[in-house]
């Protein structure tokens, strides 16, 4: 068997909305059980265009998730943007970030402003 242009498939497939973004570090609101909010780097590979919050992407990832508040997804071979998230999936997407992982702690102030 010979290997299909030597570019090796990623191991899982995560597709969200780009939430927030703190220092270098975008935050993923992805549906299913309840919501949950991942930590991406901000230097991950995105073959075409830059991220920005609102966008929709796919992140293709070697499928680990390191256990750490919020969680953070292992190797990030790339990340595929899908396009904008419409208005009401992004508020929805970010009422559930603000209450899940409230930004107001990010830099460790404590409390909400």
């Amino acid at each position: 068997a010979l290997p299909a242009c030597g570019k090796k498939e990623p191991a899982a497939v995560m597709e969200g909305i780009l939430v927030y973004q703190h220092k270098s570090n975008y935050y993923l609101y992805t549906e299913g059980e309840g919501g949950q909010v991942y930590t991406l780097p901000a230097q991950a590979p995105v073959p075409e265009g830059e991220l920005a919050v609102g966008q929709k992407v796919k992140v293709n990832y070697d499928g680990s998730v390191m256990e750490i508040a919020p969680p953070a997804l292992g190797e990030i071979d790339s990340i595929d943007i899908l396009g904008q998230a419409a208005e009401e999936e992004f508020q929805a997407a970010l009422d559930h970030f603000n209450t899940e992982v409230k930004p107001w702690h990010l830099d460790g102030e404590g409390e909400r402003p």
